[in-house]
């Protein structure tokens, strides 16, 4: 039966072939999670979130998968990623960005985003993505890197232009 469960979450969150190869090629990863009352939290993953989790999809189950991803949130973001999933519990859907550990590669920044549903009597379904966003984060750092340094060559030459009109 667990089984059977498993493979159907990853169907509705795998969809047509041409999703799957778009989702693929921009690197992004979908899920959903279970957050039944009295229960662990499970997570179900298509292939390309596995491979972004560096888990076997196949071979573990929805609750470990949680725990794998949970597990490595940096710490400093744990409670941004909580806030979060209450928001999009409250809201119907909503969206976060995070530094995740990879086993691998270190350090990452994420970018979240997905919906809910309320189940009576049980909890939620949350669907949605995940996505290393690391390019454009570093684009981002960058952009304001050079507007430090516009700024502080403008705060220059005004001290300048100080310093010689007291001459």
């Amino acid at each position: 039966m667990l089984e059977d469960e498993k493979q159907e979450e990853i169907s509705l969150i795998t969809g047509s072939d041409c999703f799957i190869d778009m989702t693929n090629d921009i690197n992004i990863g979908m899920w959903r999670i279970h957050l039944y009352d009295g229960e662990q939290p499970k997570m179900f993953v298509n292939p390309k979130m596995a491979e972004l989790l560096v888990i076997d999809g196949t071979n573990i189950s929805p609750e470990q998968a949680y725990v794998e991803w949970f597990s490595r949130i940096k710490d400093t973001d744990v409670d941004e990623v909580k806030k979060y999933v209450k928001a999009i519990t409250r809201e119907g859907m909503a969206e976060v960005s995070y530094k995740w550990i990879h086993p691998v590669y270190g350090e990452q920044y994420i970018r979240c985003g997905g919906n809910s549903k309320k189940i009576d009597g049980k909890g939620y379904v949350l669907t949605g993505y995940h996505r290393v966003v690391f390019d454009s984060v570093k684009e981002e750092i960058k952009n304001q890197e050079k507007i430090r340094r516009t700024l502080q060559t403008e705060v220059e030459t005004v001290q300048k232009r100080q310093e010689y009109r007291k001459l």
